[in-house]
């Protein structure tokens, strides 16, 4: 796999286990931001929205009810009751109501999300880390595999905790209906007991959903927590490349050297025979590939990996090919 470098920066922190999970890496990387309420731009909105609204509403001692006597006949005897009746429009005198304008209730109760049998209270009053980007979280997902398959890394499981959960969260932008003008039903309307009490939340201009779909994808890795391995601080020595890359590498190598050598011996024997003052040093170079094909090959075949250093035999191989030419 073709690593890019903030891949290998992220390889990097994995080792000294500055990243081991999502959250981690978001906020190892700065990848992540916290999102809140703004309660002063809320209440702005609010005074925008609510600024030529007014309701009305009954004065201290005035309902939309009348207490009407009833009376039961019970025989001998007339028992007298009160009942609550509803008052017509008609009846209700413009001296009985006011006009007042609604209350902003700014109690703001935390979102409450169920995952997996347990209940997480995420409070955007307070804040709460949420991602810059899905996109972040789908390449660190994706290199978290390429580690597991390589046997990279360790894992295990761990309880779920709310800053796993969070990140997924993801604002959007909401219109509210501002400069409301004054409701010509109100003047033909019934006047209420108390005030309409409006919640802060709805005058906020960002609404923050959790993005199921998002948290589905990654699912098998919000419960896990990777741990180093000494093969992957090798991996890191190694230029980032696995024990069969490293292989493939080599072997290709090998192969293509012995084609351009076979090539070149063929060329010199050539000039061998239309130059045959220079057939002694031709002779001394044919066998200098010779004796360099003979140590690739058994370096190729002796070459192993060496937990401490890495792959072995390499470097032993180059330094003879060199002593070769130069003899």
């Amino acid at each position: 796999m073709n690593l890019s470098k903030h891949q290998r920066n992220i390889i990097l922190k994995i080792i000294s286990e500055e990243v081991y999970d999502i959250p981690s890496y978001l906020q190892a990387f700065d990848r992540g931001h916290v999102e809140k309420y703004n309660l002063q731009e809320m209440n702005n909105s609010f005074e925008e929205c609510e600024k030529d609204r007014k309701y009305k509403i009954f004065k201290h001692g005035h309902s939309a009810f009348s207490r009407v006597p009833m009376y039961d006949n019970l025989g001998d005897q007339t028992i007298k009751t009160y009942e609550m009746v509803p008052r017509t429009l008609g009846s209700i005198k413009d001296d009985e109501w006011e006009y007042k304008r609604a209350i902003l209730n700014e109690d703001i109760k935390p979102k409450k999300i169920t995952y997996k049998r347990q209940m997480f209270d995420f409070d955007f009053r307070e804040g709460v880390y949420i991602a810059n980007d899905f996109n972040d979280i789908k390449d660190f997902i994706l290199l978290w595999t390429y580690l597991r398959r390589e046997s990279l890394i360790l894992e295990s499981n761990k309880k779920i905790e709310r800053k796993d959960i969070e990140v997924f969260f993801e604002g959007k932008a909401v219109v509210l209906n501002g400069g409301i003008e004054q409701d010509e039903r109100q003047e033909t309307a019934m006047p209420r007991s108390v005030p309409p009490i409006k919640s802060i939340v709805n005058y906020s201009l960002i609404e923050w959903t959790l993005n199921d779909e998002q948290l589905k994808l990654c699912e098998q890795f919000v419960d896990k927590q990777m741990y180093p391995t000494s093969d992957l601080k090798l991996f890191a020595m190694d230029k980032f490349r696995t024990k069969a890359e490293i292989s493939q590498v080599r072997t290709h190598f090998v192969a293509y050297t012995a084609m351009l050598i076979a090539l070149v011996s063929a060329i010199m024997g050539i000039l061998s025979f239309l130059m045959p003052q220079y057939k002694e040093d031709f002779r001394r170079i044919d066998g200098q590939m010779s004796r360099i094909i003979s140590i690739m090959d058994d370096d190729n075949s002796n070459t192993s990996y060496s937990n401490n250093t890495g792959y072995v035999g390499a470097d032993s191989g180059l330094q003879n090919i060199f002593r070769v030419l130069r003899d």
